[in-house]
Formats: structure tokens, sequence, C-alpha cells
């Protein structure tokens, strides 16, 4: 095989494995619950080869995993049999774009974290006022309007922030 795995089997791979590990079950377990080859589950586990939604099934129960997870690891194991909107945009989306936004469609949960700002559905006007405020390329209403932080707000909220 030339070339890198699709990050889809890659991660698929990876989930599989650790399940695997965290049960203490070696490579000849999961082939003995597949009825194949130990090399087959490796190439499964490194992206090397992709895995039938059936055999999948099988070692996600046999590993115990929740229903939701086994939803999303499906879902991306098997974007062929997926009709999302990216299919309409399949000449202009790579396999890598393609696979980022299957992934992101089986998500159950996006985390985000950023340390310098308090997340915009759980901020004050006061908060965003200030912030507003210490932004030097927030000068004018216009500005302010389409400024992140304050996208709940109408100009007249960002200038003068009355009720």
């Amino acid at each position: 095989m030339t070339g890198t795995p699709p990050v889809r089997r890659r991660l698929l791979g990876a989930a599989l494995r650790r399940y695997r590990e965290d049960l203490g079950y070696g490579l000849d377990e999961a082939a003995r619950i597949l009825e194949c080859d130990r090399s087959k589950i490796s190439r499964i586990e490194t992206g090397q080869r992709g895995i039938r939604a059936k055999e999948l099934r099988e070692l996600l129960a046999e590993y115990g995993v929740p229903d939701n997870e086994q939803a999303a690891l499906l879902a991306i194991a098997h974007r062929g049999r997926q009709h999302g909107w990216w299919q309409d945009y399949q000449d202009v989306l790579s396999e890598t774009g393609q696979d980022y936004v299957i992934m992101e469609a089986a998500a159950s949960e996006i985390l985000a974290y950023a340390a310098h700002q308090v997340p915009d559905l759980l901020q004050t006007r006061e908060y965003a006022r200030a912030v507003a405020d210490a932004d030097p390329n927030c000068t004018g209403d216009a500005q302010r309007a389409h400024w992140p932080g304050s996208g709940w707000c109408s100009p007249s909220a960002a200038r003068g922030w009355s009720s």
C-alpha cells in the first residue's frame, strides 16, 4: 500500500486498539472474535485496511463499547454509505477534508477551550463591553457590530449597552 492511510481509518483503528488493550486482549483474542488472522487485526488497527460493518459491530460489542460510540465509529468507518451535504462537494473537498466533515457530523460533542475568553453564551454585557473596549481594532459602531464577542448585540447595544 502506498501513501498514508486515510485519517478516518487511522482514527478508527486507534480506537479499536485502545478498546482492545483496555480489556487486556491481545491480537490473538481479537482475531478469534472475527475468526481471522491476527495480521488482519493489526492492519485494521494501523489503518492499513478497512473493516466491514458487521465485523466492526462484532468487535465493538465484544469490547463493550457504548451504543453512542458504536454509532459514531460506524459512521466514520463507512462514509461511503452515508448521505450527507458534503457529497455535493466531493469534487472540491480533499479526501482529508471529507474525512474531517464526516467525523464532525458523527460527533456527539465538540469541545473548545479558549483560556483568554469566556464563551459567548456565558458572557455578560459588562464583560462583552470590556472586551470590545479593550480591542484596539474595535473603534466604531460598525466594527463593534461585527466583533466576534458581540454577535448577539446590536450596534447601539455595543456602543451604549442600553437595554
